[in-house]
């Protein structure tokens, strides 16, 4: 038996671990995101990775000294309207909001949202799994093949799990990656 901390898909080494580009590196990204005028969508179903993927732009961003701010939005524990009114008003002109969770918004807070973002010339890329609003920045896909590189990662290429094994889970959690990993975590306890 695996000890928590041993296990390579805990969650503490699975951010360690971070985004892992697909298909677009972030400077290709960000020049996309320029071009959309810093209003942009990244896209996608639950566990595809839309989130890992805002918060790879907001911490490069945040390191290249551009002023951001991070909302996280879920139906489970919605953030106070003033804190996000509040951080939003924050930011100086130049900046960027990085906000999760854009369609768990009302149709009115989106639409308030983006009139607060351009009249303040604020940048905003928010992830969501519904279009609309501003344009598609990144179309995030459910990928057997990310499953597989993040499984070499983790367990430093020793294969604990087969390619046939992987694909399975994958096809079992309909490619919801994040169910995925917490399936694998469960498994390696069990060795």
């Amino acid at each position: 038996m695996i000890r928590a901390k041993d296990n390579p898909f805990a969650t503490r080494k699975i951010e360690e671990l971070g985004y892992i580009p697909d298909d677009l590196p972030l400077e290709e990204l960000f020049g996309r995101f320029e071009s959309l005028g810093r209003h942009a969508l990244i896209l996608g179903p639950h566990g595809s990775g839309k989130t890992t993927l805002l918060d790879a732009m907001e911490k490069d961003a945040r390191s290249r000294g551009e002023e951001t701010a991070q909302v996280f939005i879920s139906l489970d524990c919605s953030p106070v309207w003033e804190k996000i009114r509040e951080q939003i008003f924050d930011l100086s002109a130049g900046g960027t909001v990085f906000l999760d969770g854009f369609d768990h918004l009302s149709f009115f807070r989106k639409n308030r949202i983006c009139r607060w973002v351009k009249n303040r010339q604020i940048g905003l890329l928010a992830t969501s799994h519904k279009e609309g609003f501003f344009p598609i920045l990144h179309k995030r896909a459910p990928s057997h093949q990310i499953l597989l590189d993040i499984a070499a990662r983790l367990t430093g290429g020793h294969g604990i799990f087969s390619e046939a094994r992987l694909l399975e889970i994958f096809n079992a959690h309909g490619g919801n990656i994040r169910e995925c990993l917490r399936q694998l975590y469960d498994e390696c306890r069990d060795i």
